[in-house]
């Protein structure tokens, strides 16, 4: 899996666990959230997403969109044809 595909594969995934955080938040009985059809299933490969809480998860998307734009960036710099 290169660079980009694998952060936004990260970054997907901590979008849906900040999700699920504010459906969990939303709701009095947070067992219900696991039974929400319009939330997927966590990927195992990110499981560590849901060790945090909504405000880091919200820091680690910004800092994934920055590193998907740097990586934008470089390849454009890299590709004087481009």
């Amino acid at each position: 899996m290169t660079d980009q595909r694998s952060l936004e594969a990260e970054l997907f995934a901590a979008r849906q666990e900040l999700a699920r955080k504010r459906i969990e938040e939303a709701t009095a009985v947070p067992e219900y959230t696991e039974r929400l059809a319009y939330v997927p299933d966590r990927d195992v490969a990110f499981s560590r997403l849901a060790a945090l809480d909504a405000e880091t998860l919200e820091a680690h998307i910004e800092r994934l969109k920055r590193d998907l734009n740097s990586l934008a960036e470089a390849e454009r710099t890299d590709d004087p044809g481009a």
